[in-house]
This record gives structure tokens, C-alpha cells and sequence, in this order.
């Protein structure tokens, strides 16, 4: 089994893809070994599209899928600037794990269940790079009543979990943190709950410097 994973994300910030190409081997001395990351930044249109999809318009459905496919196009981009800089054959990589671009993040409300919406065009993107692609990571974290964000908690778990059970690293998000938190994702696994929590300080001003 390949142990080279690659992710992409896009966050609130609009401001472009960024992509990491990593070496994953659970229970060895170095569990992750980041090989290469690479960042491609949206132009104005992209970026414009992606928010006027944040509020209804007219023809939202058509503008979306459009979208979905722009984007898909610039994580391959990501992607292959990944594999070219590490040296790794994409035969190699086990699978892309693509996250897509929020646009509505409505949990729990209208009919007690919501939704999260997120742009993506995974079946192009596994097509464009011919590597298989992990999506669509919120869906199930909302329909168990979760906020479908943090998740990154999971994979702490999975990851460090045996030698730092007691860990709590920090995400600094776009929601406030109240306590007890209203913001937060439903991660189980056996015994163990994982309770993951958005913060909001840093990345509006982040944002707000770049």
C-alpha cells in the first residue's frame, strides 16, 4: 500500500488552492512527512463567482457546477505542481483528498438537519490526474447533528492519538468559541470523543494583512 497521500484546500479566505504532498505511515518514527507543498492563488473572476454564490442569485445551479469545474482544474493544477516538485509519480499516490470551497454552511438549521455546500468537481479531478479523490468530508458530520467543521480533530486522533491522547491543538477559524461551544463536529471513535471547536482571531486578520 502507497503510503503518499495528497490534500488540497481552500478556505474562507478565497485567496487560492494550497496543496501538500505527504508521506502518511501510522505507528512508525515519522507518522507524516510532508515531501512538497505547493500554492496557486484565484484570480478576481474565480474569486468573484465563488462569492456571489454565497447568496442566491439567479441560475445558481448553472454558476455552481461552472465553478465546480473551474476549481477542479486549479487543484489539478496544484497537484501537478506537486508531483513535479517532490519527484513522486503520481502512480504512486494513493489518493487526493479534496476538500472543495464553501459556499453555504447552514448546519442544523431550516429542517433540524441543514446543509454545507461545497464547490467541488471531484470526478474531473480524479479524471485530470488520473488519482483516485476522497471528497464530500462534511456530509456525514452534519446529518449526525455535527457542524461538519473542525474534522482535522479525526485525523489527530488517528495520527497522535496513542502517544498524545490529551492533545488540543488549536484552529484558528472564522466563528466565534463560546463555551460550551455551539461550533463543533461530532468525531467518535469507540471510547474516545473528539470535540473540535472554531476559533474565530486570526484568520480575518490574516486575511485583512495579505
Amino acid at each position: 500500500m502507497s503510503p503518499y497521500y495528497i490534500g488540497l484546500m481552500s478556505g474562507t479566505s478565497m485567496d487560492g488552492v494550497d496543496g501538500v504532498l505527504a508521506e502518511i505511515t501510522p505507528g512508525s518514527d515519522q507518522a507524516l512527512r510532508v515531501l512538497s507543498h505547493s500554492h496557486l492563488r484565484f484570480d478576481a473572476a474565480l474569486i468573484g463567482t465563488m462569492l456571489g454564490l454565497n447568496v442566491r442569485g439567479e441560475n445558481e445551479l448553472h454558476r455552481a457546477a461552472l465553478a465546480a469545474n473551474d476549481l477542479a482544474r486549479r487543484y489539478s493544477a496544484c497537484v501537478v505542481a506537486l508531483l513535479s516538485s517532490s519527484g513522486v509519480d503520481r502512480r504512486k499516490v494513493r489518493a487526493i483528498g479534496a476538500h472543495g470551497q464553501t459556499v453555504r454552511h447552514c448546519p442544523g438549521e431550516f429542517d433540524g438537519t441543514g446543509y454545507s455546500i461545497q464547490l467541488n468537481a471531484p470526478a474531473l479531478l480524479a479524471e485530470s490526474t488520473a488519482i483516485d479523490v476522497i471528497c464530500d468530508f462534511r456530509s456525514r458530520d452534519v446529518a449526525a447533528g455535527g457542524q461538519g467543521a473542525p474534522l482535522v480533530p479525526a485525523f489527530h486522533g488517528a495520527m497522535f492519538g496513542a502517544i498524545a491522547p490529551n492533545m488540543a491543538p488549536w484552529k484558528a477559524g472564522t466563528s466565534g468559541a463560546p463555551w460550551p461551544p455551539a461550533a463543533t463536529s461530532r468525531l467518535r471513535k469507540s471510547q474516545m470523543t473528539s470535540m473540535a471547536v472554531d476559533s474565530a482571531s486570526s484568520a480575518g486578520a490574516l486575511s485583512w494583512i495579505e
